[in-house]
């Protein structure tokens, strides 16, 4: 698998540095602070080529670095989450409550509802 920063042309595109006529940036600051918000794999694959970037290359990318936070998670990890909660719906029919609400093994806590008949005639 490839760098996520490497085009399949084998250019960097975190490569240039602001204002430099022989070296001006690939991507704009804007989008790779976005790709470092958004994806993990950027993220990690950032970390593995910022050691091979110049110092002034290195200077410009610790500055975006530092406006951008880590995602939350994975998108897969996300995706999985969602559709392990659509599987676990939990669905209670009438004829398979509980013999006795008031009971610590009850799988489901809740609110207890009682009702009060009144008395036959």
């Amino acid at each position: 698998m490839g760098n996520f920063w490497i085009r399949d042309s084998g250019v960097n595109t975190l490569k240039g540095v602001e204002g430099d006529v022989d070296n001006p940036p690939v991507l704009p600051a804007m989008l790779i602070v976005t790709m470092l918000n958004e994806n993990q794999q950027a993220r990690d694959d950032f970390e593995f080529l910022f050691p091979t970037m110049s110092s002034l290359e290195q200077e410009r990318l610790t500055e975006l670095f530092s406006y951008s936070r880590p995602p939350l998670e994975y998108p897969q990890v996300s995706e999985d989450k969602f559709q392990r909660r659509a599987n676990d719906l939990v669905v209670r029919r009438l004829d398979t409550l509980p013999k006795s609400i008031n009971n610590s093994d009850n799988k489901y806590s809740g609110p207890v509802i009682r009702l009060t008949l009144p008395p036959r005639r």
